[in-house]
């Protein structure tokens, strides 16, 4: 899986596309999914701070951890 795939996949399981942010830089207030020192990196952005950070070797496993924490994020917060 690819973080070019994670928008459409997203948007189908219709999360807002406000929610996330999957270009490859931290959005304020959205979860976030992101190539950095040869790892990826996923984790949720406010106010400058990177929090719940989780690292992964490669951008299959970061996509796939990504794909069901904000799915499941959504769907906790009661709008999925």
């Amino acid at each position: 899986m690819k973080t070019a795939d994670m928008d459409a996949l997203l948007r189908a399981g219709g999360v807002d596309p406000g929610w996330y942010d999957v270009s490859g830089r931290a959005a304020e207030n959205r979860h976030c999914i992101l190539p950095e020192g040869g790892t990826w990196l996923t984790f949720f952005f406010e106010r400058g701070t990177r929090w719940d950070v989780r690292t992964f070797p490669t951008e299959d496993e970061a996509c796939g951890f990504f794909l069901g924490w904000v799915l499941d994020s959504w769907r906790l917060t009661g709008r999925g």
